[in-house]
């Protein structure tokens, strides 16, 4: 028996167990080592009746197991896939700016243009998200407190601890610089440098951020960019303003997985409220949108923190996109401008918009009004994810990681890496 065969041995009983002919499908394809065809597999909720929740329970766990597992033989070349995902959302973000600023300097101007394919709602809708981002953001803050990320800097690779990033010398973006001079000769970090490290205090500029990979799943990596260390220090303590402020309106990120998880349920059940997940979504977050949505001393705060370029395949690439994952205010960013546009949508078809609550990319909305949620994402350049969004009547809800089907949370176990020791078993075992 070989390695591989061995290994899936308990893979095949479990299949056996379940008894299904989605089972038997998963169990043939690990026999044939068509591992491509296994994790591409998708369960569609819509082809269940509401009462079988036992019979979708077994057949989402047995066809989603492996879907993570980023050690599975496959063909896929995730390195390459996900640098064309970089590329690809920077094709679509350009496309985006192009759209929207046609759209601003329309609305500055009062001149429509022909056949610029900017929809009617457009105008109106930008207005009032504008006014929600305004209400909700206030003024810019008046100091910024440095916050420390837990992981590497753009010239601290190995030694990531607090420590180790205050006595190296620092990175950051010529703008960055300039901006923070007056906060950051204001901390201990600057004046410890100073001190015992005088050689160290003087900033090192650099163009941007550096693209790297983490695993993910079994088809794709996740493309992240590492950020120089002063910018963000300082992006991290814009977020935590950002978070104070959404704080305000309802938004509890700290919470809000939570709050998401346990709303599934009732939604599967009575489909009143729809998910919505976006593809790729910090990556999609173009310049010009946020440019065309936030107040002018605010877009200037954050462009002057964020990396306009990119190291990526050993050159320089100027961003189209905003900022990226990694960047420390993206996900306080995204989870603002999503909120914006979903609670305008509702209040301007009639909706109740104290339903819409935004977690990054997890949102919720009240279904009537999600057709119209997911036509406006559409246009402001995102792409929702169909596998995980839920927008009609069928009995499922996902978000924030919580799966429901008719009322009752499915729960799923990923296998993320092929078990090697007995721990790995074990850690198996109690997960299915």
């Amino acid at each position: 028996m070989s390695i591989v065969s061995k290994d899936f041995d308990f893979f095949h009983i479990l299949c056996q167990d379940m008894d299904r002919a989605r089972s038997l499908t998963c169990s043939l394809l690990v026999k044939y080592n068509e591992w491509d065809q296994l994790v591409s597999l998708k369960v569609d909720p819509s082809e269940y009746n509401t009462w079988d929740i036992e019979g979708f329970k077994h057949d989402y766990q047995i066809t989603e197991l492996f879907r993570k597992c980023d050690d599975l033989p496959t063909s896929f070349d995730l390195p390459s896939v996900t640098e064309q995902a970089f590329w690809a959302a920077e094709d679509q973000c350009a496309v985006t700016n192009l759209r929207l600023s046609t759209l601003g300097h329309m609305m500055h101007t009062g001149i429509r243009y022909p056949g610029n394919n900017i929809p009617w709602f457009a105008t109106d809708l930008v207005a009032l998200i504008r006014e929600i981002v305004r209400d909700v953001l206030r003024s810019i803050p008046d100091e910024l407190e440095p916050k420390f990320s837990s992981g590497s800097t753009f010239h601290d690779r190995r030694h990531i601890l607090p420590q180790d990033k205050m006595s190296s010398r620092p990175t950051g973006t010529p703008d960055c610089v300039a901006t923070i001079e007056p906060f950051w000769t204001q901390t201990l970090w600057f004046r410890g440098l100073v001190t015992e490290f005088p050689h160290r205090s003087l900033p090192r500029l650099v163009p941007g951020n550096r693209f790297t990979q983490v695993p993910k799943s079994a088809t794709a990596n996740r493309g992240i960019c590492v950020e120089p260390s002063l910018n963000v220090t300082y992006q991290l303590a814009v977020g935590s303003v950002i978070r104070k402020r959404l704080y305000r309106v309802g938004l509890d990120l700290k919470s809000g997985q939570l709050k998401h998880a346990r709303c599934m349920p009732l939604a599967s059940k009575e489909r009143h409220i729809a998910t919505i997940d976006l593809s790729n979504a910090s990556d999609t977050v173009s310049l010009e949108l946020v440019r065309l949505l936030l107040p002018n001393e605010w877009f200037n705060l954050l462009d002057s923190l964020r990396s306009q370029q990119t190291f990526i395949a050993g050159k320089w690439h100027k961003n189209a996109k905003f900022s990226s994952m990694g960047n420390g205010f993206t996900f306080e960013l995204e989870t603002l401008i999503f909120y914006a546009i979903a609670t305008s949508v509702c209040i301007l078809l009639g909706e109740d918009s104290t339903l819409v609550s935004v977690y990054g990319d997890d949102i919720i909305i009240p279904t009537p009004a999600a057709k119209a949620v997911v036509q406006a994402l559409t246009f402001f350049g995102f792409t929702p994810n169909m596998r995980k969004t839920f927008i009609n009547g069928v009995p499922f809800r996902e978000s924030c990681g919580t799966d429901s089907f008719n009322g009752h949370i499915i729960r799923k176990y990923h296998v993320k890496s092929l078990p090697k020791n007995p721990v790995d078993w074990i850690a198996i075992a109690n997960g299915i």
